[in-house]
């Protein structure tokens, strides 16, 4: 086996490899989840940046958390 198909099957494996990070990515959530207590009741938000860097607090409904 010669050095340039080494190189092709590292090519190879790589690619597969970054296909497979991608899809695990994007079946992560985008954010973290935080709870806020305001008097007797319990809100929780979706923290996460933009691609501009601003901090995003999105409300998240209870019956849509997991």
């Amino acid at each position: 086996m010669s050095l340039k198909d080494v190189l092709y099957e590292q090519i190879e494996r790589n690619e597969r490899n970054i296909k497979a990070y991608k899809r695990r990515i994007f079946k992560m959530s985008k954010g973290t989840l935080h709870k806020k207590q305001r008097g007797n009741k319990v809100y929780y938000y979706l923290k996460y940046r933009d691609g501009k860097g601003k901090r995003i607090d999105e409300y998240v409904n209870l019956k849509k958390i997991d």
